[in-house]
């Protein structure tokens, strides 16, 4: 598969990997009460607190965090915390800011941050410019390991080393180098004993359990008898076991199983 440098790759894991420390522009304010009457309940605001915290990225020391922290307090003894998150170099110049979530990734050797500001996720650059281009509502749990294109609309894991894609409304299968196994192409993708069946268009094929193509996408019929799997192609059957390995050479006409045992009828 031909690589190309301008597009950017992205480890996918919806999980801070921050550890706080002691904060470098700390800015504490007094709490600010005053009476605000919540109109569908008996209790009302009587303070807000503000506060910062800086967090540093586990994996660089280039670029850390700031957490705005507003702290609201009821009259009933309950409190809400909402927190924003700004971007800084080790400079203190800021890259972004007012996120809701923030981690940094770094591949060949430059630096990203994976952000959800303005309701979806995005990916910045060090400089601040962003990369991505869509906002995505979601971005699945991916092992930071992983390197995958963030051109995808969508990514599962699919098995071991494999993740299932969608682009443009079709399917396919990609391992953890980025090697394309399977083209966005198959209107359905989904596990068949230790196989992936695929489908395109009415016609059917078959993936091992490695994401490679055993059988190309033009079959008839793929289906399950027992623990075999039957192909029809051209009004004959092959049959295969649930590796998807073929057990013999001859096609059938009909195929019956009987006591787990195949009868095959010419």
């Amino acid at each position: 598969m031909k690589k190309s440098t301008s597009v950017l790759f992205l480890s996918l894991m919806i999980s801070m990997s921050l550890t706080t420390c002691v904060q470098a522009h700390p800015r504490y304010h007094n709490p600010h009460y005053h009476a605000h009457y919540h109109s569908s309940s008996s209790y009302y605001l009587v303070g807000t607190d503000y506060r910062q915290q800086r967090h540093d990225f586990s994996n660089c020391k280039s670029h850390y965090m700031i957490e705005d922290i507003t702290i609201y307090y009821y009259s009933n003894g309950q409190r809400r915390v909402y927190s924003n998150y700004s971007i800084y170099n080790s400079n203190g110049e800021l890259l972004v800011s007012d996120c809701r979530f923030a981690k940094h990734i770094e591949y060949n050797k430059k630096h990203y941050f994976l952000i959800n500001k303005d309701k979806g996720y995005k990916i910045i650059d060090d400089k601040g410019n962003i990369k991505t281009t869509r906002v995505y509502s979601y971005m699945s749990d991916i092992s930071e390991k992983i390197i995958i294109p963030i051109k995808y609309d969508k990514i599962e894991q699919l098995g071991k080393g494999l993740y299932l894609t969608k682009l443009n409304g079709y399917f396919g299968i990609v391992n953890n180098k980025n090697e394309i196994l399977v083209k966005n192409q198959c209107d359905k993708i989904k596990k068949f004993y230790d196989t992936y069946l695929l489908k395109k268009s009415g016609k059917y094929g078959l993936a091992d359990i490695n994401g490679n193509l055993i059988l190309d996408i033009n079959n008839e019929k793929i289906k399950k008898l027992g623990e075999y799997i039957l192909v029809k192609k051209e009004k004959t059957y092959n049959i295969l076991n649930s590796q998807g390995e073929l057990l013999t050479n001859k096609e059938f006409k009909k195929v019956k199983l009987k006591r787990n045992v195949l009868f095959g009828q010419n």
